[in-house]
Formats: structure tokens, sequence, C-alpha cells
């Protein structure tokens, strides 16, 4: 974590493995999610602004996990994987338990989720705006 009102950075140290996908929480920023590139990858979660664990959610994935979205709302995290096929999993990152797991047979290049998705065109007909698909 960089400060560049003071130029100081803080560093998160908790990962054994070369982290190749980070997250930042949606609604505040406050948690972030990093992920491994490794055979059983650890996905850690922790506090922006202490760089406390929060929670390490492992044992799905193989390879790597490369891309991780937070819901709108932080309660969620969705992860995909790097295999192929690739494990597209949903977790409850509080609890530390998935919500729901499943394969995708292609490769996976974004997240898009339907609460977001439903969020940004609410915003654009408040704004009167037009969104074309």
């Amino acid at each position: 974590m960089l400060n560049i009102n003071v130029n100081k950075q803080r560093f998160y140290l908790s990962h054994d493995q070369e982290v190749i996908c980070v997250a930042v929480s949606c609604s505040d920023g406050s948690y972030i999610a990093s992920a491994e590139l490794a055979s059983s990858p650890a996905i850690h979660i922790w506090s922006k602004k202490s760089l406390e664990t929060q929670c390490v959610l492992k044992g799905l994935h193989t390879q790597g996990v490369h891309l991780m979205q937070f819901t709108y709302d932080n309660k969620y995290l969705v992860t995909c994987g790097l295999t192929n096929p690739s494990a597209c999993i949903i977790y409850d990152w509080h609890a530390g338990e998935v919500v729901i797991s499943t394969s995708i047979h292609a490769p996976t290049q974004e997240i898009f989720l339907l609460q977001d998705i439903a969020r940004d065109r609410h915003k654009n007909i408040d704004n009167e705006e037009v969104m074309i698909d």
C-alpha cells in the first residue's frame, strides 16, 4: 500500500507464493483480496488499513486464481481459476464458506455481477442516459 501523500509504502507479507490477482472491495475499498499462483493457491482477504488478514480461502482452485471480484455489498467474493475447465466459486468470505461452485469450459476474461449491472442501469436511468446493448 503506497501512501502518495507521505511517500511511504507498507506491504502485506502473508502469502507464501507469487500473487497474480488482486481485487478491492466495492462499497468502501476497505478490504483487499489477493490470490496466488500455486498448485493449491490461497486467497487472502485483508484489511487495507491495518494489513491484518481477515480470512484465507484455500483448497478448491488448482494452479492459480486469475480473476476475483467482491459483490457490491462486500458479502461475497467471486473467483475464477486458471485451469481449463476452470472453477468459478462464490464465497461467503466472512464465514469462509463456499456458496456455490461451478465449472467453466471456456477462458474467463471478466466477471460481471448482476447486482452491479442492475445498479449501473439504474444510475443511467436516473441520469437520463440511454444504454445501448
